[in-house]
């Protein structure tokens, strides 16, 4: 059985009642959450092991019926094969005729890429500000910030907290959900196979209502939420925040092209999600980005020269971001004038800003994900040769990219794997856009993309994960305001954040931001250069998870092939 591995407490069950005895078992430290199919296996093997995880959020019972529960889903037990039940208004269970029989997760490469990948939606969940709806599976998180507002006092509850703090900031959010709808776009049989796709679209639009909220006036939009320096001399939980939350318009005198362009990205790329499940739904995002997309172009300048507490995440440009839009604008509606622009903005972001000279895809370089898609859509080699260029520089180890003693691909002291992580994305998106006409190239970059996930998850490389909760010693001080609080009504304050002692609350999923050039790495919640979390450190890394899970590939195969170079433990 599992209970040494995943931290759970083992209890006895009869099988002819719910009469429970706690049996004894080992406490063990923070651990992966068990894959499913596992769970139910062991469940109904013979009805008399019954789990109560450490998190009551995933409390599992099995009744006399073979149904069992799990985080509030229903589960029947058909001689082994498990389904999900749709409960009815009465309290009965159906098993719909369309269906599914949950499957093993694939565990290629000996690591349940699919299990982290629903991990990583939960990390989104517990980021979630304002009113939080019936179906919350983060225990220790509640209602928080429900004064936030614009500066005409219009309300501004929801979005996401962007890292260990609880600032609301639209920048990295918007760019962030861009590559998270991308990596579902690109890449639903992962989805499917983790069975994480109604988890996706979920929290796709949880943010998505917020953006829409933003723009609450024609040339009015809320990019920011919350004082820097305010919010950054408290420590507790979000629900217990007392200090002023000022919000930031954008507006003709206080323009904002990147930030409004980020968020028409966003809503085209949720727009296109939804547009086969929810068309109104869909139609509204889309009207929002087409205002934006104006509102953006017809008023150039950086957010952060309009926002004075834009300071935590400066602009140094807006044609990338503008070029990045149109992109999705034109996949979503197929106009024409939206490719033209893109090329025309992409264009000018080479000729004046300098697009092309930084090898990174972050929240402040929005080029390398629009060399990608209009090499796409214009079958262009210029375009191409782009991607393969930015490829190859993080295979090869070119500048800024180095790699570390164990082998992961390094940019930057701060926040580092989200560099990794965005590379790799591109990686599996461009090896599947080019596996028909280049398979050595394709393999290369899957392999690779593989490689560096590896190496996050703690496998074959500096023997730790990098991911909370998941994997050989995770980190357990994650700088995160909400999860290293105790539990409500137990004070939070400086004291948490000083204490040496694991965080109170498993904040599930969290990639924080990794090593040093060195691999150099210490888990210390008050290193929030390398331990803190933020919603864009898990934007590329979800969309390379859901690569992985739908992936045929494995390590093995990459390589038999020589697909890899050996670089310090990986290869």
């Amino acid at each position: 059985m599992r209970e040494a591995r995943f931290g759970l407490t083992a209890l006895l069950v009869s099988a002819c009642s719910l009469q429970v005895c706690r049996a004894a078992a080992a406490e063990a430290s923070p651990s992966p959450l068990p894959d499913l199919f596992d769970y139910l296996t062991d469940l109904a093997k013979n009805q008399t092991f019954y789990y109560e995880p450490v998190d009551p959020a995933y409390y599992l019972k099995i009744n006399n019926n073979s149904i069992i529960e799990f985080n509030g889903t229903f589960y029947e037990d058909l001689n082994g094969t498990f389904y999900q039940l749709q409960r009815e208004a009465n309290g009965t269970f159906i098993l719909p005729s369309n269906e599914s029989a949950i499957t093993e997760s694939a565990n290629a490469d000996g690591l349940d890429y699919g299990q982290v990948l629903g991990m990583s939606w939960l990390f989104y969940e517990a980021q979630r500000s304002g009113p939080l709806p019936a179906t919350n599976r983060i225990p220790y998180r509640g209602d928080s910030a429900l004064s936030d507002a614009a500066p005409d006092g219009t309300p501004m509850t929801g979005g996401w907290y962007d890292a260990g703090d609880c600032l609301k900031l639209n920048f990295p959010a918007a760019f962030s959900a861009s590559l998270l709808a991308w990596g579902l776009l690109e890449f639903p049989d992962g989805y499917t196979a983790a069975g994480q796709t109604e988890y996706a679209l979920d929290s796709l639009r949880w943010i998505a209502d917020y953006f829409v909220q933003n723009h609450h006036a024609d040339l009015a939009f809320t990019g920011q939420i919350g004082n820097v320096g305010d919010d950054h001399s408290s420590w507790g939980r979000p629900e217990d925040m007392t200090e002023d939350r000022p919000g930031f318009d954008l507006t003709p005198t206080a323009p904002g092209s990147d930030l409004l362009a980020e968020t028409v990205a966003a809503l085209a790329a949720i727009a296109i999600v939804f547009e086969n499940i929810d068309a109104n739904y869909s139609n509204t995002l889309e009207a929002h980005a087409r205002d934006l997309y104006v509102f953006a172009t017809a008023y150039p300048g950086k957010y952060s020269d309009s926002i004075s507490q834009a300071y935590v995440y400066p602009s140094s440009n807006f044609l990338d971001d503008i070029a990045w839009a149109a992109t999705w604008m034109y996949q979503r509606t197929g106009e024409q004038q939206f490719l033209t622009d893109a090329e025309a903005y992409n264009q000018r972001n080479i000729n004046e800003e300098g697009g092309g000279g930084y090898i990174a895809y972050v929240w402040d370089c929005a080029y390398w994900g629009t060399q990608v898609k209009l090499a796409q859509f214009t079958g262009s080699a210029t375009y191409a040769s782009e991607v393969s260029r930015f490829l190859e520089a993080w295979l090869t180890g070119t500048s800024p990219v180095q790699y570390t003693p164990a082998g992961l691909a390094w940019v930057s002291e701060w926040g580092t794997l989200r560099y990794t992580m965005n590379a790799a994305l591109i990686a599996e998106i461009w090896s599947q856009n080019i596996a028909a006409t280049d398979s050595l190239n394709s393999n290369r970059y899957e392999c690779w993309a593989r490689s560096q996930m590896k190496y996050v998850l703690g496998s074959d490389g500096v023997g730790h994960s990098f991911v909370v909760g998941f994997g050989v010693t995770p980190p357990v001080q994650c700088h995160h305001r909400a999860a290293s609080c105790p539990a409500a009504p137990a004070t939070c304050t400086f004291d948490n954040f000083n204490a040496d002692t694991a965080n109170p609350q498993v904040l599930y999923g969290a990639m924080v931001g990794g090593p040093g050039v060195d691999d150099s790495y210490i888990d210390v919640r008050s290193d929030y250069v390398k331990n803190e979390v933020a919603v864009d450190y898990n934007a590329g890394f979800t969309g390379v998870l859901a690569a992985l899970t739908g992936s045929s590939n494995t390590w093995a195969a990459c390589v038999a092939g020589s697909y890899v170079i050996a670089r310090g433990n990986l290869g």
